[in-house]
């Protein structure tokens, strides 16, 4: 399907220095049950229409999360420096959605999961696509 979250998909899974990270471990929303470290999620935080002249012209504008997880704290960073290398200021078209402009917005450090010993590090996007 032609989604945001398929263009987000595509970008890193076909992106070198991200697939020699996490090869295709990059999953919506959550990991599975029994994951292989290092991995990505990503999830659409909000989007909205762009208005213009009171109505939508298929343009969207959302803010997206991308999340980097694996057992080394440092490994983590690394992953979600690739994905920003990936995704930050690219313009691109991917499963039929075009990325006009993106962003970094934030950043954050995500709970430390002591019972899987698992670090998790995180970027917001602001993503126009149509």
């Amino acid at each position: 399907c032609m989604s945001l979250e398929g263009a987000i998909y595509s970008k890193l899974t076909s992106t070198a220095g991200v697939t020699a990270l996490v090869s295709s471990r990059v999953y919506p929303v959550k990991m599975p049950e029994v994951p292989t470290y290092p991995a990505i999620t990503y999830q659409v935080v909000s989007e909205s229409s762009i208005q213009r002249h009171g109505t939508g012209n298929g343009t969207g504008r959302a803010r997206i999360q991308i999340s980097a997880w694996s057992d080394s704290y440092a490994q983590a960073r690394e992953v979600l420096r690739a994905v920003r290398a990936a995704i930050d200021g690219q313009v691109f078209t991917a499963d039929g959605t075009t990325i006009q402009m993106s962003w970094k917005v934030d950043g954050s450090d995500l709970d430390y999961t002591a019972g899987a010993r698992i670090f998790g590090v995180a970027n917001d996007y602001t993503i126009i696509h149509s």
